[in-house]
């Protein structure tokens, strides 16, 4: 959600030059980001926290009443709106371990495990498809001096 909430804010992009962003177990399909920046949204599919966003049914017109008509499928109404960028690929990956784990599921250490050992190991796999596109060149590098490292504290204000 952090990496998605500037990249929906025009001043943010007016600003910084983003290109490229990457999310695994977040909530994001209520954001509309920038159309000029790619992004990848990676989720298990047994991990509840990217679903609580109702797949972007936040974003969806509320009909008004008396007109509320049921919705069985909250995935395809989004997909319909076009929610996010258009630029946008989700990656839902196999449950890691169990699938009743739902925790476990959220862990980060599971999402790297998918990636790493699963993933980029398939070449035809969104995640190794999405990552061979030219505009990552400049951060997949294996030459250190071409690469700018920046930490930066990150908090939410009450």
């Amino acid at each position: 959600m952090i990496a998605e909430s500037p990249i929906s804010n025009p001043e943010f992009m007016a600003q910084y030059n983003v290109t490229n962003v990457v999310t695994y177990g977040s909530p994001v399909d209520n954001y509309s980001a920038d159309p000029s920046v790619r992004q990848l949204n990676i989720q298990h599919a047994n991990d509840a926290v990217p679903l609580i966003d109702l797949e972007g049914a936040y974003a969806a017109p509320r009909p008004t009443l008396p007109f509320i008509t049921p919705v069985a499928n909250l995935g395809e109404v989004a997909a319909n709106l076009n929610i996010g960028s258009g630029n946008t690929t989700t990656a839902t990956l196999p449950p890691p371990g169990d699938p009743f784990d739902i925790s476990g599921a959220h862990d980060g250490s599971a999402y790297q495990s998918s990636v790493q050992q699963q993933q980029l190991q398939d070449p035809a796999s969104q995640i190794s498809q999405w990552s061979s596109n030219p505009s990552l060149a400049p951060f997949l590098t294996s030459d250190p001096s071409a690469v700018t490292q920046y930490t930066s504290q990150v908090h939410r204000e009450n």
